[in-house]
């Protein structure tokens, strides 16, 4: 469980870390170094709560079947951490938005495309990036995406750890070791 707040807590600071990186593009030794540190840290905490997942596997896993049970729970353990990368990525998407603006200054752009009957329109998507730059017109991002999922991913952890996760995850290790047992009676086909 400490394992799940501490990625919780670098993925914080990994927003504060793009939050703060530098306008001007120059990155200096401080800052450099504090990415370091929070790439550490959250690789720390993501090895912390893998071993205690394979440390618990190894202690429910029935030894009549063995490795085939621990690399099923791994490998079931391994998607329920992978699936939702594609709807955080979809979200990042989602709330970005981009309009597309005069070189020169960030008014709306005047050009005649599909889109002319709108203030601005998005070019967040490829395709219309395309339109606004062949149109004399720069992309520019008004809102990024990242900030707003991040955060809600934060959210949305701290909520799951504090109601449900914690509560399970001490259910679960509570349980007998025979309550993980494939076979918890002796077959009778057995000789």
């Amino acid at each position: 469980m400490y394992g799940y707040l501490g990625r919780v807590l670098a993925a914080f600071m990994g927003q504060v870390l793009v939050w703060c990186f530098p306008k001007s593009g120059h990155i200096n030794s401080v800052y450099f170094c504090f990415v370091i540190l929070q790439n550490l840290f959250g690789s720390f905490m993501s090895t912390v709560q893998f071993v205690s997942l394979c440390a618990f596997h190894t202690r429910i896993a029935d030894p009549a079947i063995g490795g085939t049970y621990m690399t099923t729970l791994n490998t079931l353990s391994n998607m329920g951490g992978q699936w939702p990368k594609i709807i955080v990525m979809f979200l990042i998407d989602k709330f970005t938005t981009a309009r597309c603006v005069p070189v020169d200054d960030h008014s709306p752009l005047e050009i005649s495309n599909p889109f002319e009957d709108k203030e601005f329109y998005n070019c967040y998507p490829s395709d219309n990036k395309k339109l606004c730059l062949s149109n004399g017109g720069q992309c520019k991002i008004f809102q990024d995406g990242y900030y707003f999922t991040n955060m809600a991913c934060i959210v949305i952890g701290l909520v799951l750890y504090f109601t449900w996760t914690r509560r399970t995850a001490k259910h679960l290790q509570s349980l007998p070791i025979g309550a993980w047992r494939v076979n918890r009676e002796k077959s009778s086909l057995s000789v």
